[in-house]
């Protein structure tokens, strides 16, 4: 189907979005990820979808002769007429181009993070949806293998109740060519902060997935400590639940080669995640009933560990598209809309706000007073100047 043709379903009610099969999809913003996005939807690899649009300053010249090409996402969304639209832009356009999405009617699929802080991913969450109307938000590692089989476990009370969380992820090594291409990373203006919201903002959201919201937070970050820019490249934090439970969550682009390490301390078990193999310890009795019965004033519960196999890590995008695509066609639930989006935006600047003001702070985050320290930040932030170097891109080795 040529750009602006619909082929419509029968049967819509009044108010509600028809359907198209297959569904039509546009992509805005062709950077890195934007690329990689083109590519699996022209590569087949989605049912009952095709891909008809793309918007960026320049043509690729490697994208299809049957897809239209714009330099304007508003002119995009006028002649061509997706039904949805992947916003894969930089961090400080996606508000408004994602306002802009759902203003058209498309559904809405959005790259991490969907605004620069709280208080944008609260505007875009606010919005109403028309009937039918979709808004996801590519938290692709939600469907990966490993963390998939861990929330299995943990929803199964396997460990027992839970009494620490540790989480180590230095393994978010960047070059300083990595800021120097780009005018939007490294700034407060461009991305509306570093390592925390554009490294590990899919860490936090399995976090949430895993564990929930936590009721505090304390940080500590350091900003510009290992490249030339303004924004954090190193964060620890502490969080706190309300049965007791503390995590701890350590991070750096500057460490080399660095880790991933996950530990999940229970009563009755443990999980350790070192980003290849998946460690299940289990205890012959629970850590509160030897406590309580052994006279044995050296011992410890009797434990056995076993490694789990992992499924072979799929394509996660493409699994989390056609979920999206499966959830539209067939109105099914929607694993990641923008509700589940939003918790990790709010860890990521609740930990940079407790930096900030060298203090401990409770969950929910304050919005104004996020706001206040925030806005003092950004007036002073400033885009960066763009290097043209010739560089390597291997997307794959971004995936940690």
């Amino acid at each position: 189907m040529g750009a602006g043709r619909r082929r419509e379903e029968p049967g819509a009610a009044a108010g509600e979005l028809a359907i198209t099969t297959p569904l039509r999809f546009a992509v805005i913003g062709l950077g890195n990820i934007g690329k990689e996005h083109v590519k699996t939807l022209s590569s087949g690899a989605i049912r009952q979808a095709e891909l008809v649009a793309t918007c960026s300053r320049s043509k690729p010249p490697e994208l299809p002769d049957t897809v239209d090409h714009f330099q304007d996402h508003r002119q995009l969304l006028s002649a061509a007429k997706p039904d949805v639209v992947i916003v894969a832009t930089p961090t400080m356009e996606h508000k408004q181009q994602g306002l802009d999405v759902l203003g058209s009617g498309c559904h809405l699929l959005m790259e991490k993070p969907v605004g620069m802080n709280i208080l944008e991913a609260d505007a875009v969450r606010g919005v109403a949806l028309q009937e039918g109307q979709r808004f996801g938000v590519m938290l692709n590692q939600r469907y990966d293998p490993a963390y998939r089989k861990i929330k299995s476990l943990l929803d199964q009370a396997a460990l027992g109740p839970i009494q620490r969380i540790g989480w180590t992820l230095t393994h978010w090594y960047r070059p300083d060519v990595y800021f120097r291409v780009s005018d939007w990373r490294g700034t407060w203006r461009g991305e509306g902060g570093g390592l925390l919201l554009n490294q590990c903002i899919h860490n936090l959201d399995i976090f949430y997935w895993l564990f929930g919201m936590p009721v505090s937070v304390y940080g500590e970050c350091q900003f510009g400590r290992y490249h030339d820019i303004e924004v954090d490249d190193e964060a620890t934090a502490i969080m706190a639940f309300d049965d007791g439970c503390r995590a701890s969550f350590v991070a750096s682009t500057g460490e080399a080669p660095g880790s991933n390490q996950l530990d999940i301390v229970g009563e009755e078990g443990a999980l350790r995640f070192d980003g290849n193999r998946l460690i299940h310890t289990t205890l012959a009795e629970s850590v509160r009933q030897h406590s309580a019965t052994t006279r044995d004033m050296f011992s410890m519960p009797q434990a056995t560990a076993n490694e789990l196999k992992i499924d072979e890590s799929p394509n996660q995008h493409a699994e989390l598209i056609q979920d999206f695509v499966d959830a539209v066609l067939e109105k099914g639930p929607l694993r990641t809309g923008i509700g589940e989006a939003v918790p990790s935006i709010e860890l990521a600047n609740g930990i940079l706000l407790s930096a900030w003001r060298n203090e401990r702070l409770s969950l929910p985050l304050d919005r104004a007073l996020f706001a206040e320290e925030f806005d003092r930040r950004l007036a002073q932030s400033s885009l960066r100047e763009r290097e043209r170097l010739d560089v390597k891109i291997d997307m794959s080795s971004s995936y940690r």
